[in-house]
């Protein structure tokens, strides 16, 4: 996709995502968008018709993205009581035009009616019925008769409702056929008895989920194979939206200490991202053992409200199958162990070295902590010491080995003291 390409989706959902448009007063009609951060943008376009055919949209004007606003008048050519459609373009900086956005109506209100009739028109509760409907209820400043128009986030495609032909200050529509664990957006369009005139409420937006179903993490995968001395990556989100802020904790439960969380220890989920997907990346350490480790990897809430934990089942592939001697061949690949390292504990092994070679031990600034060289030997020991004889921090380090003819190899170890 080429970047003008790419302006033109980011701006679409922009758009998409909330633009609004509704009546205000007896001349004017006000059509709103979120605002625009991306730095590329330079100007809005707002485009009006009289018919939804997207030849015949007429540009009525442009406004810098400092605003998110723009409000029609009598100015631009428009009678009280007629239907207009709206939709929505951008500019970037080196002047390409974005596609139009979704469509935007309204009918304008009749200098008779009052102001605060759009103003009051509103929904005001969405209620699951079942695992499928919902009920959308929504209110008027005067008798009206009214419809539903909604969609799911993820598609944008509109569903209008049958119309509730009761003229009523108070309505509501069962809708159904929504999928679960999605987000949509209603909202509702009410006419007055003459059918003249027109009040569209503005977006609300609501989660599909199994009333009383206890909030749980969803796993993808949800069991994980990661090679030995490699890393592997799973998926964490919520099922449903919390009533607040979800902090979680990965850590690892039982099992094989090879196998541990390298990155995503903790994890945060609020109402308005509930459903993206954080990555949690666990490390297979390498090890001397022929053994195919395993481990439980425990997804837990710590703070907000309480989720169903989640055990992950992690297991290692190990590499030194088919080695003799514990894989201190000089066929079989460098082993370093234990890992995590603990200096306290012991020192840690390397071996299986091969001949005429050195090494050195790197913190992740690309410092070099410990040097060392040797002979014929295939195994050294290091007690977790720097050149200077201090003990290094805690951290992951590199070790590079270096064979006669030059050829390096790269490992990556945890220290812990």
């Amino acid at each position: 996709m080429n970047d003008r390409k790419l302006f033109y989706v980011i701006f679409m959902i922009i758009i998409l995502g909330a633009a609004d448009l509704f009546a205000q007063g007896e001349t004017t009609c006000r059509v709103a968008w979120n605002p625009i951060s991306d730095p590329g943008v330079t100007e809005v376009l707002i485009y009006r018709s009289t018919t939804d055919v997207l030849t015949e949209y007429q540009q009525i004007a442009a406004v810098g993205v400092s605003s998110n606003l723009f409000t029609d008048t009598y100015a631009n050519g428009f009678e009280p009581g007629a239907q207009y459609f709206y939709r929505l373009r951008s500019r970037n900086v080196v002047g390409a035009v974005s596609g139009f956005s979704g469509r935007l109506s309204a009918h304008y209100i009749q200098p008779s009616d009052p102001y605060d009739v759009m103003q009051r028109c509103m929904v005001t509760s969405v209620t699951a019925i079942d695992a499928s409907t919902w009920r959308v209820e929504w209110s008027t400043q005067q008798l009206t008769r009214g419809r539903l128009e909604y969609w799911k986030m993820s598609t944008g495609a509109v569903t209008v409702s049958a119309t509730d032909e009761t003229l009523s200050t108070t309505h509501y529509i069962d809708i159904t056929g929504l999928d679960l664990e999605s987000i949509y957006f209603v909202r509702a369009i009410s006419r007055d008895e003459s059918l003249e005139n027109m009040v569209v409420s503005c977006n609300h937006s609501f989660v599909t989920s199994d009333d009383g179903t206890p909030l749980e993490f969803v796993i993808d995968p949800e069991v994980l194979t990661v090679e030995e001395g490699g890393t592997g990556q799973f998926t964490v989100r919520l099922s449903s939206i919390p009533d607040g802020t979800v902090d979680a904790r990965v850590q690892r439960l039982t099992g094989d200490s090879d196998l541990d969380v390298e990155s995503g220890e903790t994890l945060t989920f609020t109402s308005s991202d509930w459903y993206v997907e954080q990555t949690v990346t666990i490390a297979a350490y390498e090890d001397i053992d022929e053994e195919d480790g395993e481990a439980v990897i425990r997804i837990s809430s710590v703070a907000g409200p309480e989720v169903v934990s989640f055990d992950l089942v992690a297991g290692e592939a190990d590499n030194d199958k088919g080695d003799d001697d514990n894989g201190n061949l000089a066929s079989a690949p460098v082993a370093i162990y234990p890992i995590p390292f603990q200096p306290a504990s012991g020192n840690l092994t390397i071996g299986n070295l091969p001949e005429n070679g050195r090494i050195g031990i790197y913190d992740l600034r690309g410092q070099k902590v410990y040097d060392d060289s040797w002979g014929a030997t295939t195994t050294l020991v290091w007690n977790g010491e720097n050149n200077s004889g201090v003990s290094v921090a805690s951290g992951r380090y590199f070790v590079v080995i270096t064979d006669s003819t030059g050829q390096s190899r790269k490992q990556v170890i945890l220290v812990v003291n």
